[in-house]
């Protein structure tokens, strides 16, 4: 699993080589600009959640591979769901307040929808990564970060197959690729937390037994 960021990192460097070379100088730029705001909204509707993981958010592997998760997992998760949901009402609100942050005046209409979009499914596939990494469950980490790179790559490629690769194009890519990626943070960690239930009732009910 250790090879797959080393992966991720080529997947995403051929991605900008493309960009630079199917966009115009403009979208480019404009394109890095909206990932700009994009890093800074996640980053400030946080509110000390990540560290709150870090922190109370545990798990230990039995010898059969289930992994027992202990702390405030979902507690945590609803409210990261909460602050990325918040923070995409107010800037869908407020929105010459992103104009203002990036000096660029391309978050209207569609582009706007597809920021708030990539801010809350990024932000929240983030979230589930530092709650894997807190676990020690890095191999999940890494499925989930390399999934929303290969994801956006494919996107990319049949948006350039079609004929129709522009900015507008290239960030519904993006919101696609955040979405799968999203989903499947949110399908590993329900997993983790199905088998971690079931372990901890089985071995309730052999405690009862040799007890008895």
């Amino acid at each position: 699993m250790l090879i797959m960021r080393p992966i991720s990192a080529i997947a995403g460097l051929l991605i900008l080589i493309m960009l630079s070379r199917v966009l115009s100088s403009t979208d480019y730029g404009n394109f890095f600009a909206f990932w700009a705001v994009v890093e800074i909204l996640i980053l400030a509707s946080n509110l000390g959640l990540i560290h709150a993981v870090y922190r109370y958010v545990s798990a230990t592997e039995h010898a059969d591979g289930v992994i027992l998760t202990t702390g405030p997992v979902w507690h945590l998760v609803w409210w990261r769901f909460c602050t990325l949901a918040f923070t995409g009402f107010v800037f869908m609100l407020i929105p010459d307040s992103i104009a203002s942050l990036s000096k660029v005046s391309i978050f209207s209409g569609q582009i706007l929808l597809c920021l708030i979009a990539i801010v809350f499914f990024e932000g929240i596939a983030r979230f589930f990564e530092s709650i894997f990494d807190s676990m020690l469950c890095q191999g999940r980490s890494q499925i989930s970060l390399v999934s929303r790179t290969f994801f956006r790559l494919i996107g990319y490629l049949i948006f350039l197959s079609l004929g129709s690769m522009d900015l507008q194009h290239v960030l519904y890519a993006d919101v696609i690729a955040t979405a799968l990626g999203a989903l499947i943070a949110i399908y590993m960690l329900w997993d983790v937390s199905r088998k971690s239930k079931l372990s901890g009732r089985q071995t309730q009910k052999e405690n009862i037994v040799s007890f008895c």
